[in-house]
């Protein structure tokens, strides 16, 4: 792929977007949200004007432009039962929306989840009631645990939920068990127009489904996005491997500052949750 680390153009709906070559970082982040930084040679082109925001939020718009729809909203992450304090950035493993049911999923690192609105996350299932179980890892042998779970995703055409892990296997199952309806399977990931090799899968920052097209748009480290197929994760967006966000739900937000995304298929709204930093 001749000049891909300069430039990538991808055709989505219409439109034209590309990456030119300007030297810029992801904005810093705490420890607990970043497990690691590379430093860019080739970003985004950025769009973004909404106003800085600290905290937790949700945004709403289309995959490339995440405040088409809607300004962020402020929101708190439900209580963890099993601390009485509000759960944190760090203790979310995924989320996603079933727009069936119109419900908005989080499944947390202590093995619970919990499902409301958009911007009231336990509104019909609280985390001290429900639970998950993971499917055996076919590289060990026994179940994942949720670190190694590096996104998910709902189709809400057939209120399946997707799990993608960091050893590039992902299961398919119902909220409460993410491997009932299939055993963990392979998957590829896009290929970094940076680097020309494959995104690997701690820089995926978040997944989104949109069940009605078949699509599985994939968000990762340093404003990039792929098209694709639960297992192929850039069928859609092959000949480049990626294209871009041009715009952020902030001025200050990154893609280091996500927790998880959901698109709902019933008004092809992406929705983008994220924690700005404080003051």
């Amino acid at each position: 792929m001749e000049n891909v680390k300069y430039m990538i153009v991808m055709v989505w709906i219409g439109s034209m977007v590309s990456c030119t070559q300007v030297e810029e970082q992801d904005a810093a982040v705490s420890a607990d949200q970043e497990p690691e930084k590379i430093a860019l040679t080739t970003v985004c082109p950025d769009q973004t004007t909404q106003s800085a925001v600290g905290g937790f939020h949700v945004s709403a718009g289309s995959p490339d432009d995440l405040t088409k729809y809607r300004a962020p909203n402020e929101l708190s992450l439900p209580i963890d039962p099993t601390t009485g304090n509000p759960y944190r950035k760090v203790d979310v493993v995924g989320m996603g929306i079933d727009g069936d049911s119109n419900l908005s999923f989080v499944w947390y690192m202590n093995y619970r989840y919990s499902a409301g609105t958009t911007r009231d996350l336990d509104a019909e299932r609280s985390p001290e009631k429900y639970s998950y179980t993971l499917p055996i890892n076919p590289d060990t042998g026994r179940p994942y645990v949720p670190e190694n779970i590096v996104g998910m995703g709902i189709d809400g055409e057939n209120n399946t939920v997707y799990t993608w892990y960091d050893n590039e296997y992902v299961s398919a199952g119902s909220p409460s068990s993410l491997g009932s309806k299939r055993d963990p399977y392979h998957y590829d990931l896009a290929v970094d127009p940076r680097t020309n090799k494959e995104f690997k899968p701690y820089q995926i920052r978040a997944i989104a489904i949109n069940g009605e097209i078949n699509r599985t748009i994939v968000y990762y480290q340093g404003r990039y996005i792929s098209e694709g197929r639960t297992s192929d994760l850039d069928y859609f967006t092959a000949q480049n491997g990626a294209y871009c966000i041009k715009r952020r739900p902030a001025l200050n937000i990154n893609t280091g500052h996500f927790i998880g995304a959901g698109l709902d298929y019933t008004n092809d709204h992406v929705f983008m949750w994220f924690k700005g930093p404080q003051e």
